[in-house]
């Protein structure tokens, strides 16, 4: 049942758009009663609906927001090249890891063919 009017969130009181299936305010969904109750008292709903919007703080600040993608870009940025620091360092070990087995196989090759002389 869609209500044909807005509807106030007994909740919250936001005043929300007649399809809204939920309070965009608080999220709680409409109760039978609400909707048919839709009529705003002393009110008409399309400028309660507007005035809903119109008294409607920002969620943000473009400044606020601009510098809050950048710092998390930046640490993305550290983050990536602390990962490929330590995938450097890994290889490192897998090569040294890898070396001294063959140091050592190496010697004693050289050890078996030029001791017998």
């Amino acid at each position: 049942m869609a209500a044909a009017n807005p509807w106030r969130c007994s909740q919250c009181g936001t005043v929300n758009e007649p399809s809204a299936n939920s309070c965009r305010a608080c999220g709680r969904w409409p109760s039978l009663f609400e909707l048919e109750d839709s009529e705003l008292h002393g009110e008409e709903p399309a400028t309660a609906a507007q005035a809903a919007v119109a008294e409607r703080e920002p969620l943000f600040e473009v400044g606020e927001l601009a510098a809050e993608v950048e710092r998390e870009l930046q640490g993305q940025v550290e983050t990536a090249a602390e990962e490929a620091g330590e995938e450097a360092r890994g290889r490192r070990r897998n090569l040294v890891s890898y070396l001294i087995p063959l140091a050592f196989v190496v010697y004693i090759v050289v050890s078996i063919v030029f001791g017998d002389r």
